[in-house]
């Protein structure tokens, strides 16, 4: 009978620290996923957004920029290619020619992420076009010329 009374106890132990080690276990696999949240979230702040190739040219075809060119005509339109890396955002680009601006405000919702804007040239001479990112930090600078 001792051994009966012993063994009931021993499984009452085992029993207790069983169910204590299941609700730390889930307890500590959920505190770490957690964690693994916050840190990834803190980390991606970090990420910067860039341009990692940008073109001029006359048009776009599947996604892709087509008669690349720093030359264009009076009334053309003109196409800037981007493809980003880095992170995501909202960009602008913006035309200049002298007193002259137009923008264009572009999402950036993937990485790496192809976009492009385009503007009617419609004064000549010497053209840029910039890219920023919601900071105003300068992303990209490209020159084209007008005749």
């Amino acid at each position: 009978m001792n051994n009966t009374i012993y063994f009931t106890s021993t499984c009452k132990w085992y029993e207790f620290f069983n169910n204590l080690y299941i609700k730390l276990y889930y307890k500590m696999k959920t505190l770490l996923l957690t964690f693994s949240i916050i840190v990834f979230s803190f980390l991606s702040s970090f990420a910067q957004l860039q341009v990692k190739e940008a073109k001029l040219g006359k048009g776009i075809e599947g996604r892709l920029l087509t008669e690349e060119s720093s030359a264009f005509s009076l009334n053309s339109k003109v196409y800037m290619w981007m493809k980003f890396s880095g992170g995501t955002g909202n960009v602008t680009v913006t035309w200049k020619n002298g007193t002259h601006t137009h923008t264009n405000n572009l999402n950036v919702d993937g990485d790496p992420w192809r976009t492009w804007a385009f503007a009617t040239a419609y004064y000549a001479g010497d053209w840029t076009v910039s890219v920023t990112d919601e900071k105003g930090t300068s992303l990209k600078e490209l020159n084209f010329t007008v005749q």
